[in-house]
């Protein structure tokens, strides 16, 4: 058995409910996933109840859906979205990788980027302090191009 959890940070809410689809965008009809048509959103709905008192609803995902299903998208009592959960066993392609630098006070953990006065050269630095990259710009104009 797979069980979903929407995370909408509200508690409370009763009438919750969640749909499937799959990659192709098709839904979940009890049966199998079908073309998505407005007039059947009632069949498509799947009922999920709260963790008290957490604001997280959680589904059981039917047992002829479960590995095909790739989002789950949890719904209120007049049909208004909640929240969004994606099926952790189904991965996308990958389209890049390589070093992630985070760039904001908040990611940085208080830290910022740091810039020399004179040289114009960008120091980035992960949560620990660890230097992860510098960049060093090719002009000192308002304007630069970093290499």
């Amino acid at each position: 058995m797979t069980n979903v959890i929407g995370t909408t940070g509200t508690t409370g809410l009763s009438g919750v409910t969640f749909f499937l689809s799959n990659r192709a965008g098709q839904v979940w009809n009890g049966s199998a996933f079908v073309t998505y048509v407005q007039a059947n959103l009632a069949s498509y709905k799947i009922a999920a109840t709260e963790q008290v008192p957490t604001g997280n609803y959680v589904g059981t995902v039917p047992s002829g859906a479960q590995l095909d299903w790739w989002m789950a998208t949890f719904l209120d009592s007049s049909n208004g979205p909640l929240a969004v959960c994606e099926n952790p066993n189904i991965t996308d392609a990958t389209i890049s990788s390589g070093t992630m630098l985070y760039v904001t006070a908040a990611q940085f953990g208080g830290n910022t980027p740091t810039r020399d006065a004179t040289t114009g050269t960008e120091t980035y630095k992960d949560r620990n302090g660890t230097t992860v990259k510098t960049e060093t710009p090719s002009s000192t104009a308002a304007t630069r191009v970093f290499p």
